[in-house]
């Protein structure tokens, strides 16, 4: 009887280690399916930045303004979530911009400005700077920088195209939770919470240890999560956010510790019938 009551004990908790590894599992696939959609999202509008910088009366200082900006403006009407296309000279002095709602200033960012004359670069998300906000917004914008350099055939550098992105366009590819799915979050490159539970909203959260597993939150101690990393490599620089899937250990454990009980009762049940036909023998 207690050799059965054991094996029915192990083959519960063998059951059971099965089902929260797929657990474990399905919070990863989760992660990475996000982070893929983030990632093709932003390869396109990278692929705009390279095509308007490389046409050649972007790069021809000379050319007409109203041409210039003409193709500032096709691209911007082509996906609504772009919040300003702007064509900026290498001092920093915005030329030309989709909407013409900033010509002739300056961009006060000589940082990214010095970045982007080397090479393509992102800066992370932040409240409108550049673009003012709009009145009936209660809160500033939260913008998504992308720029790289024009140059002209000689190779020099000869103006800067900058792509404001509007946040809400990251948080509509993430979607919202439904009931029974994880609950996505995304951390800037400084582990800030940029998408995620209000009470987390501009948190720092410390690094997942490990990368899947039960982890520790401001908003609570017990959840099952999982954490990928958005690809750095490549042609295009990455925005090096983390995108966390997370849930409940007491909801995402449910079915493993239900069945670890259901085989456990089995061969307790097995076990006492046996036990009283031997007797009864």
């Amino acid at each position: 009887m207690l050799a059965a009551l054991g094996t029915s004990v192990l083959a519960g908790h063998e059951a059971a280690r099965r089902l929260e590894a797929s657990q474990h599992e399905a919070l990863d696939a989760a992660a990475a399916r996000l982070v893929d959609r983030l990632d093709r999202a932003l390869s396109a509008r990278w692929r705009d930045l390279r095509i308007v910088a490389g046409l050649p009366f972007m790069q021809d200082e000379t050319a007409a303004p109203a041409l210039r900006r003409s193709v500032l403006r096709q691209v911007h009407d082509s996906f609504p979530d772009y919040g300003l296309l702007a064509l900026v000279a290498p001092d920093g002095r915005v030329v030309l911009d989709s909407r013409e709602a900033i010509e002739g200033r300056a961009i006060a960012n000589q940082a990214f400005l010095r970045a982007a004359m080397l090479g393509p670069v992102v800066e992370d998300v932040h409240e409108a700077g550049l673009l003012a906000g709009r009145p009936e917004e209660a809160r500033p914008r939260q913008l998504l920088d992308l720029a790289a350099p024009v140059r002209d055939a000689a190779g020099q550098v000869t103006g800067i195209v900058v792509a404001q992105l509007d946040w809400r366009w990251i948080a509509a590819l993430a979607g919202q939770t439904r009931p029974g799915e994880p609950e996505m979050l995304i951390l800037a490159r400084n582990r800030d919470v940029l998408l995620g539970p209000a009470p987390l909203l501009g948190r720092m959260l410390p690094e997942l240890a490990p990368a899947r597993g039960v982890a520790a939150f401001p908003d609570g101690a017990g959840f099952l999560a999982a954490s990928r990393g958005m690809p750095a490599d490549g042609s295009d620089p990455g925005p090096g956010w983390q995108v966390v899937a997370r849930r409940p250990t007491r909801a995402a454990l449910a079915p493993a510790r239900a069945l670890e009980r259901n085989i456990l009762a089995v061969g307790l049940g097995a076990s006492l019938v046996t036990a009283l036909f031997g007797w009864a023998a």
